[in-house]
């Protein structure tokens, strides 16, 4: 039976898979990716709850429109929204303000009314710019990402950063989940400090492939000539009119969100 933590890595492998996949787009891969960032900076400093609505929104609905699997939406939404009321946990029970006390068995918790908002607050703004920049980049895929990078005159050294992460951090999550329940599978000493100590070698083991994996990968690399420079590495769409048209588009919906 799967631990919780084994779940939770799991479902970022499955997150990050969204972004792995390499898909054959229409537009030019620099301004989508253009938009997606004007998109997650307007919402990422927004502090009106409607607003915050309307990027979840749509999110949601461009992942309609670019056939962005809903299910692994649905489980990225959920993974952020645990991460944020981990996060202001502290803030809903330590903020000043006016207090409410909640029943809870045997137990009585006070909280803030203030906390609570400012941490649904957060919850939500980061909801709706996390899920815009995902779709966006999980429309375009790792290597179309790479491709916009490239056109935006990213330094090729960042870029290849970019590209091997996005292509082998599933890979070493869902390496970390399996390793953790072989583990636990073995473990014969009773106690949760225990088990979180032995559990806690899988650590060494995670460091020492990893190690190995990129020392094998440079090689290989290294061994074919591998270059992001090359013409059919860096082919794509040229700027044309629907490609301009969707960036009046977005900066036209920025402005009109902005004026509201």
């Amino acid at each position: 039976m799967r631990t919780l933590s084994q779940k939770f890595l799991e479902n970022i492998a499955d997150v990050l898979d969204l972004v792995n996949g390499d898909r054959d787009i229409k537009y030019n891969p620099a301004v989508i990716f253009l938009n997606s960032i004007f998109l997650t900076i307007f919402f990422s400093f927004t502090t009106n709850i409607v607003m915050e609505i309307i990027g979840i929104l749509t999110a949601y609905l461009l992942a309609v429109i670019m056939k962005i699997s809903l299910q692994r939406l649905l489980r990225t939404s959920m993974l952020i929204i645990l991460f944020t009321l981990v996060i202001g946990l502290p803030i809903i029970l330590l903020e000043n303000g006016e207090k409410v006390i909640v029943s809870f068995l045997l137990f009585k918790i006070t909280f803030s009314l203030n906390g609570f908002y400012a941490v649904m607050n957060l919850m939500l703004r980061t909801l709706s710019a996390a899920l815009i920049l995902l779709v966006f980049l999980s429309y375009l895929g790792w290597r179309n990402i790479v491709i916009a990078l490239y056109e935006l005159r990213i330094p090729k050294k960042f870029i290849i950063m970019i590209a091997l992460m996005i292509k082998f951090l599933p890979i070493y999550a869902r390496l970390t989940a399996r390793r953790l329940f072989a583990r636990e599978s073995r473990l014969v000493v009773s106690g949760l400090r225990k088990k979180w100590y032995i559990l806690s070698t899988v650590l060494t083991d995670l460091i020492i492939l990893s190690e190995n994996f990129s020392y094998r990968l440079a090689l290989g690399l290294r061994s074919r000539d591998f270059t992001i420079s090359t013409t059919e590495f860096i082919t794509s769409n040229k700027i044309g009119i629907r490609d301009i048209s969707t960036l009046i588009a977005t900066l036209t919906f920025l402005a009109i969100l902005s004026w509201l």
